[in-house]
């Protein structure tokens, strides 16, 4: 049993979005894939992030804990430049790419035999997974009626805060 079902449900599923092929697809099709992929990939991440992180502090090894928060950093970056780039850019199926990737290891991780929550009871696991089924519905249900925006990458703030005003138009990224 997994200790929590109702994440690693979403989780797989998105993982089976990742895993549907957009070759030779009209570019209309591709947008519309990598923005469900987007927007599903940001409420998870929001959740993990709110509900599920917090929680594991001092259940797992501080470096499973640490990795995971900049693995879904990288995940915000990665929603971030899609979003902002368009089917036609070059490296649009790059990021789709990357990011599906990066989804796919980070979930296996965790989950797979040898993951990092192997060693979580699921019992210990039921509330907090009722919490972040809760509030994945309550984002997915935001999202698809177009209420949603990508969250920002810690990275851009760490890398804002650390350059002066009027060095970088960050009005440009």
């Amino acid at each position: 049993m997994t200790p929590f079902p109702q994440l690693q449900a979403a989780q797989a599923d998105l993982v089976a979005l990742c895993g549907r092929s957009l070759e030779g697809c009209p570019l209309t099709e591709r947008a519309g894939h990598a923005d469900e992929l987007c927007r599903r990939a940001t409420a998870i991440t929001q959740v993990r992030e709110e509900v599920v992180h917090p929680w594991l502090v001092g259940r797992l090894p501080a470096a499973a804990h640490d990795l995971a928060v900049i693995e879904l950093d990288l995940v915000r970056v990665l929603v971030h430049e899609l979003v902002a780039s368009r089917p036609r850019d070059l490296m649009y199926d790059a990021l789709v790419e990357s990011l599906c990737r990066l989804l796919r290891h980070r979930f296996e991780a965790e989950a797979g035999p040898a993951g990092e929550w192997t060693s979580l009871a699921p019992a210990d696991c039921r509330d907090i997974d009722e919490t972040a089924a809760a509030r994945l519905s309550e984002l997915d249900r935001a999202g698809r009626e177009g209420q949603w925006t990508p969250l920002q990458p810690y990275a851009l703030e760490t890398l804002r805060s650390a350059i002066p005003d009027g060095v970088i138009p960050w009005s440009d990224l």
